[in-house]
């Protein structure tokens, strides 16, 4: 098909672009799949377009769920999260921002930017069970270790 002949062009200047135009207009699944993989494997550039904003909550929620997102790195999974959640209106629940704030690993992140950073992020203290947040994540890591 003609989408199939348009998947190698698909990069990370235009893979948010295309990703919103071809689940707008309900093109092709392996067009959809081909910018969603592009978003994955670019996540460190992507994460900075303001397009990134504008994804949908279903995407944004199996981005930070990936363990393989580019070459994962937490800070930046938690900065394109607390921008994420910020950009949204209506503002996301407090149970939808647990929901995604919980999946980053804070216990990978450097215990400066933990203390200096993610506790002082206004999304995290707003939320009613901040401390919760970071502590299953710390748990989590010394279960499995």
């Amino acid at each position: 098909s003609a989408f199939k002949a348009f998947e190698p062009h698909v990069n990370a200047a235009n893979c948010l672009e295309i990703l919103a135009c071809a689940r707008r207009l309900r093109l092709h699944e392996s067009l959809t799949k081909a910018a969603e993989t592009c978003v994955r494997a670019h996540f460190e550039e992507v994460r900075m377009r303001r397009q990134f904003l504008q994804i949908d909550g279903t995407f944004m929620h199996s981005l930070v769920a990936d363990p393989c997102l580019g070459k994962r790195n937490e800070q930046s999974v938690f900065e394109a999260t607390v921008s994420w959640l910020s950009a949204q209106q209506p503002p996301p629940s407090p149970e939808e921002t647990r929901m995604l704030l919980e999946r980053i690993k804070y216990n990978e992140m450097p215990v400066d930017y933990v203390r200096g950073t993610v506790l002082r992020h206004p999304t995290i203290l707003a939320h009613p069970d901040r401390h919760g947040l970071l502590l299953e994540s710390f748990l989590s890591a010394a279960v499995s270790s």
